[in-house]
């Protein structure tokens, strides 16, 4: 199944500042890969602080909407959507990697695709997050694609992931025309074994521009590859976020409450 999206009215801009001041900085320890809560003494060093932005929503076992970021703008690259989702839509998690936006930039601190999905899965267990449909942009499909390794390849089931769409991000290595040496995931087959070993367990959404100057083969080779996955285009070029907000607004609306993020603001509507 293929969606096509076309362009659309924009609205007014998300400065930076305005988008940081709506979220907070928790403290982080890498080491241990959990949040250390606000009164607990942080043992031993290098424990950092890592900015998230949440939204209100309902408690206990409401399927959240994950979002995670690309390079080099961070989650601040969501506020142009985040402004343009409905406001009932939630609970809504953005996670800012180590060294990006209002986290912390240590000096010497080892960036992985890996201890990214350690800090996403810390930010799941502090809010206690169950279940949840997770967006990525750009490079953030990198840790997605290692948080669903891990979940596959062991008895781990919370939170259970209950939909993913990657736009404009990185599925398959062999389809990367700007491989990043620092990134060893970028050369390994874990996308498209990720691809067959889901088989219809989590719905695949793969977002993309034929226009875009990097990733533009990552659609092309997931019609070819993965047929269960359902396919959205987008205009313009890579940054879907900043160049047609509200498109990439309404398709993250639309798939997040298919699979059971609430929208209040829908419900209120059909009332």
């Amino acid at each position: 199944m293929e969606e096509k999206f076309t362009a659309g009215t924009r609205r007014d801009w998300v400065t930076a500042d305005a988008w940081f001041v709506g979220g907070r900085r928790v403290r982080y320890d890498p080491k241990t890969a959990r949040v250390v809560p606000d009164g607990e003494a942080a043992a031993g060093s290098g424990v950092l602080k890592v900015f998230e932005r949440t939204t209100a929503g309902p408690g206990g076992d409401a399927v959240w909407l994950t979002l995670l970021p690309g390079f080099p703008d961070g989650s601040y690259g969501w506020a142009q959507v985040d402004r343009l989702l409905p406001a009932g839509l939630g609970p809504r998690l953005y996670v800012e990697p180590v060294g990006q936006g209002d986290s912390d930039k240590p000096k010497r601190y080892r960036h992985s695709t890996y201890g990214r999905a350690d800090l996403v899965e810390a930010l799941w267990r502090h809010h206690g997050v169950r279940r949840t449909v997770v967006v990525t942009f750009d490079y953030g499909s990198l840790a997605l694609l290692e948080l669903l390794r891990r979940r596959l390849e062991s008895d781990r089931t919370a939170p259970a992931i209950a939909a993913v769409l990657m736009v404009n991000g990185g599925l398959f290595a062999d389809a990367h025309t700007h491989p990043w040496q620092g990134t060893p995931m970028l050369r390994s087959p874990l996308g498209a074994a990720i691809a067959r070993e889901l088989k219809g367990e989590v719905p695949l959404y793969v977002g993309g521009s034929d226009e875009d100057p990097y990733e533009h083969r990552q659609v092309t080779l997931a019609r070819e590859r993965v047929p269960d996955a359902q396919i959205i285009t987008f205009p313009g070029g890579h940054l879907t976020t900043s160049e047609h907000p509200d498109l990439l607004a309404g398709a993250v609306t639309e798939i997040a409450s298919r699979h059971g993020v609430e929208n209040r603001s829908m419900s209120e509507e059909k009332v």
